[in-house]
């Protein structure tokens, strides 16, 4: 599952790179960066456009449909209307998720900003969330592009990972650990 999950990620930040390549030398990187962010919003917690695009079972026309439905409520760039097409007609639109997340994590990075991930076990509220992302943008004197996820798993606490540093403050890792005897 590991090595699948890397050939997903590769692909992904491939198809990321080349639109976001492509979008630059056309100067409109800004409008195509617009578009993915809408798409991001509109798609929301229930994540319902990126799981219809994915979804083998429905058609190739009807994905082209959740598009123009789309472009009814947002002016979409030409290139990102070309290369949501590109995807679905190559039959490469089920990794549309990961390449979402992979074009943030590019334009992220280019922008000089820090990826954080913050899991908790429940909701926090806006105020928290903006106290978290601005320590952590003093503790490292740079934006943060943090994202929160819940995490049921962690019963309760944190777990908050920036790069390759991982800080896990969860009580369900404490609690391996002493089921571990560590």
């Amino acid at each position: 599952m590991e090595q699948h999950s890397e050939v997903y990620s590769d692909v992904s930040s491939r198809y990321a790179s080349a639109l976001i390549s492509l979008a630059s030398q056309e100067n409109c990187i800004k409008e195509v960066e617009q578009d993915f962010s809408f798409i991001f919003n509109l798609d929301g917690k229930n994540k319902l456009i990126t799981k219809n695009f994915e979804n083998p079972t429905i058609s190739k026309k009807d994905k082209m449909n959740i598009i123009d439905e789309i472009i009814k409520s947002h002016k979409f760039n030409e290139y990102t209307l070309n290369f949501l097409k590109l995807l679905i007609e190559s039959g490469r639109i089920s990794y549309f998720s990961n390449i979402l997340r992979s074009f943030k994590k590019i334009i992220s990075n280019r922008k000089g900003e820090i990826s954080a991930e913050i899991e908790t076990a429940e909701a926090l509220p806006e105020k928290d969330k903006k106290s978290i992302k601005n320590d952590l943008q003093s503790s490292y004197k740079a934006n943060i592009n943090a994202e929160f996820k819940i995490n049921k798993q962690l019963i309760s606490g944190s777990r908050i990972k920036i790069g390759s540093l991982m800080v896990d403050n969860s009580l369900q890792s404490k609690l391996n650990k002493i089921l571990k005897g560590v």
